[in-house]
């Protein structure tokens, strides 16, 4: 991809607790390996740091996730759902390093007009007294999902998720189920 590098992403499976249960779909976006509600059965990850003028301090995580059944609907409905629920906020405790986090905003955000349905969302997380606005977007293509985490260290205003970044994901994505 034009000005990012590609990152590591590989790290131990971490599924962050919510507070409230309505709350746990959101939690699973900021969760890492198969274990969510649906548990997916098949998980990979893919980071990308930003390295262009445009793009410097923006960090991408693609996560393309398969599941059984309707588990790739039930979660982007679990995402709206949680969206509206949790609009006040909610926290978050077992994260990396067993870091609890408080999320002060929810917000639903203009999803990517790409798959079967999408979802997006707008999260700022409060962790050791730094706002850190990340913006998750959530794809279907059939029985997957490709889900993109988008932050940015230097300009936390430009966390949007990049359109590029997903619409080659989601492209992959749809070629890999059309085989």
């Amino acid at each position: 991809m034009k000005g990012y590098q590609v990152a590591a992403a590989d790290q131990e499976s971490l599924t962050p607790k919510a507070d409230r249960d309505e709350c746990r779909p959101l939690a699973d976006l900021t969760a890492y390996g198969t274990g969510r509600t649906p548990r997916a059965r098949a998980f990979a990850a893919q980071g990308f740091a930003g390295t262009g003028q445009e793009t410097a301090g923006r960090i991408v995580t693609v996560s393309l996730l398969s599941y059984d059944g309707d588990g790739a609907a039930r979660t982007v409905e679990g995402v709206r759902s949680a969206i509206e629920a949790c609009g006040a906020g909610f926290t978050t405790s077992g994260n990396n390093g067993g870091e609890t986090v408080r999320y002060t905003a929810v917000e639903e955000i203009e999803a990517p007009g790409s798959g079967d349905e999408a979802v997006a969302v707008r999260l700022v997380g409060e962790a050791e007294g730094a706002e850190v606005p990340m913006h998750f977007a959530v794809v279907r293509s059939g029985a997957s999902l490709a889900q993109f985490m988008s932050l940015n260290v230097k300009s936390p205003s430009g966390a949007s998720v990049p359109q590029d970044i997903v619409t080659a994901q989601v492209g992959k994505l749809a070629g890999a189920a059309a085989d």
